[in-house]
């Protein structure tokens, strides 16, 4: 299917208010060699919250779609190669919460705002995924899902954001970018078969991942 981008923010604000697959939709995208609880630690007292923003936009600049709609578009980030422990993965804008944030749908905007300069009242938030359990850094991220009337003059904050990738539902429900291939486990010493998404060349894992399977599982 190819969804304009009038057509999903009419429908997904009334599909997150209903019960979500989690898990159903999570399964491809786990490593069948991982631990089933990796992303489900139901023991989350002692983690630390944290919050990513999935934002919509429409891109005017491609035709139509079949149904005279603009497409939709989704964008991710590459952040930077550093110290920390997600450094040079592709995920979504997003950070922990602050104590000066009112909820994690503020922590969204506000790490949004930071890392690729989109403003909070650029934003309209229309409800959040599953929220997902990252053992290596401790937290439990909630995916907030917004969308922007027009597409954002992006600006990536050069300590944290190395690139911003930019993609539309088309490219990511096409079965050819759905792919597996080994990588290394260096806890184990170890080469994996890793499902992921071929982001225009960019491998897209992990609770990233997850968080996209959930949405196109809605949409489908």
């Amino acid at each position: 299917f190819l969804m304009d981008f009038e057509r999903l923010i009419n429908f997904l604000p009334q599909r997150l208010q209903q019960p979500l697959p989690r898990e159903i939709a999570w399964q491809p995208m786990i490593p069948p060699s991982y631990d089933q609880n990796r992303y489900r630690q139901y023991d989350v007292s002692n983690a630390r919250k944290a919050a990513v923003m999935a934002l919509f936009y429409p891109d005017n600049d491609l035709a139509a779609t079949n149904n005279g709609g603009r497409t939709a578009k989704l964008v991710y980030i590459k952040r930077t190669e550093d110290q920390y422990v997600h450094s040079g993965q592709i995920g979504f804008p997003g950070g922990r919460f602050e104590p000066t944030d009112t909820d994690l749908f503020a922590t969204a905007l506000r790490e949004t705002h930071e890392e690729i300069d989109v403003k909070p009242n650029q934003i309209t938030v229309i409800g959040s995924l599953s929220e997902i359990y990252i053992q290596p850094s401790n937290s439990l991220v909630l995916p907030v899902v917004g969308f922007a009337s027009e597409a954002p003059n992006f600006l990536p904050n050069s300590k944290e954001v190395a690139q911003i990738i930019e993609t539309d539902l088309n490219w990511l429900q096409n079965p050819a970018n759905l792919q597996k291939k080994q990588m290394y486990r260096s806890s184990k010493d170890t080469a994996i078969e890793v499902p992921f998404y071929n982001l225009h060349g960019h491998t897209l894992w992990g609770a990233t991942a997850l968080m996209t399977a959930e949405l196109l599982y809605l949409l489908r």
